[in-house]
């Protein structure tokens, strides 16, 4: 298969987006960008293709497709003409596990991921442990849906540096859609972000724009990094070992 241009922006399409909302979000994130490669990710592929933005890729058991889009699910290895990997539906993995994988092998640089916020406790958990672990190779990963926006930093790809008005914008994409019977809520910047370390204790930890730095360093496995509140237009997270995940709520 003919390798991906790394330089896109690599968009994975999960079970649980909305097309609507895809939509708008595509139209508004990506219009100044390169190029985007939207990546269909199970039955993300048949809201993908509903939404009518462009399918690069689909990768996925597919066993929750509904049975029409499981016919455009063919054998010869296509959805729809747009090339596919078909995964084992019994495998240790998820689905997402695998798309992230395909994507680190590309060489991508940014990664967003919509659709796969929400629904099972268990499979949420999974999806920010498997976000977390492309951060190693993947040096931008955003997860971004109506719960909020969140950013997964490996140390070796820090320091990450974000914009309160870029983040504003980034979660305000994802509000209740307009219409004539309900407005969407008035924007308003973030106050907080979460920062909690993935795997074991992050160290070599600096915080800059924050009200709390990280005492000594290191963000312990704990409520350490719970509603840490902005204090400037831009904030910085670096550190020098481990890896943690920046959540800013809805």
């Amino acid at each position: 298969m003919k390798k991906l241009p790394s330089d896109f922006v690599f968009a994975l399409v999960g079970p649980l987006a909305d097309s609507e909302k895809l939509v708008e979000w595509a139209h508004t994130e990506f219009r100044k960008s390169a190029g985007v490669l939207f990546i269909g990710v199970d039955r993300g592929v048949e809201i993908l293709e509903a939404s009518g933005l462009p399918i690069s890729f689909a990768i996925g058991d597919f066993d929750s497709l509904s049975k029409s889009a499981r016919e455009n699910a063919s054998v010869d290895g296509t959805f729809s003409g747009t090339p596919m990997i078909r995964l084992k539906r019994h495998k240790e993995r998820s689905d997402l596990a695998y798309a992230l994988a395909f994507c680190a092998e590309q060489g991508a640089k940014t990664l967003y991921a919509y659709g796969f916020q929400g629904g099972r406790l268990d499979h949420e958990f999974a999806v920010h442990l498997d976000l977390s672990e492309a951060s190693r190779m993947i040096p931008r990963v955003v997860s971004v849906g109506e719960r909020g926006v969140g950013f997964y930093l490996a140390a070796k790809h820090g320091p990450l540096k974000l914009k309160r008005a870029t983040l504003s914008a980034l979660r305000d994409s994802f509000r209740p859609l307009g219409g004539r019977k309900i407005k969407p809520p008035k924007s308003r910047q973030p106050d907080f972000v979460s920062i909690f370390p993935i795997g074991s204790e992050a160290s070599g930890v600096r915080l800059r724009g924050l009200r709390f730095p990280a005492s000594g360093g290191i963000l312990s496995l704990s409520s350490q990094g719970l509603s840490n509140e902005i204090r400037s237009a831009t904030i910085e997270v670096s550190l020098t070992k481990g890896r943690v995940a920046l959540f800013f709520p809805a």
